[in-house]
């Protein structure tokens, strides 16, 4: 068997792309973020308001004097974790049952679009990656300028170096560290 490499990744703010089409999250209050995990906790019947309380807390504590944690800010970071992050985690962790060689990365770089309310949205390192910022539809998203040149090129050689070698030039990952 092929000992097949694996990169694997998300940005920060993956969420705030779709949650522009959320009307209700932007009046959205804490009794809303409860209704909403509670819909979507995945806890027994019985269990689900103890659950939605429990991850309210988990991440307006985890992010409280760093991070925004008004509601929609919770939900969308929620959400983030919930159909992105957690599940590239977890195609990792099931790589390493196969080989080590699984790296897993995360985006921070934010959108100047709309404000910046978009953050480190849904795909927002593709024009790095691909080394599109000169288009003027990848710049609106992405942003233009030395410092998005800078982190394109260390980008594209990351990515390159892995499709060479399957290692983009930092620490495999692994669960006791998670790098």
């Amino acid at each position: 068997a092929r000992d097949v490499a694996l990169l694997v990744g998300t940005n920060l703010d993956e969420w705030r792309l779709f949650a522009l089409t959320d009307v209700k999250l932007r009046t959205m209050d804490e009794a809303g973020l409860l209704r909403r995990l509670v819909r979507t906790a995945p806890a027994a019947a019985g269990e689900a308001e103890a659950f939605a309380q429990r991850a309210f807390e988990t991440y307006r504590d985890a992010r409280s004097g760093a991070l925004p944690i008004d509601a929609p800010s919770l939900w969308t970071a929620m959400q983030t974790d919930r159909v992105f992050r957690i599940p590239a985690l977890r195609l990792a962790e099931q790589q390493l049952g196969q080989t080590p060689r699984a790296h897993v990365y995360r985006f921070d770089w934010a959108s100047p679009a709309l404000g910046g309310a978009l953050g480190a949205c849904h795909g927002i390192e593709l024009p790095f990656v691909f080394g599109t910022l000169h288009d003027p539809r990848a710049a609106q998203l992405a942003g233009s300028g030395p410092d998005a040149e800078r982190l394109a090129v260390q980008a594209q050689n990351a990515w390159l170096a892995f499709a060479r070698s399957g290692d983009p030039g930092w620490l495999q990952y692994d669960t006791a560290k998670r790098p």
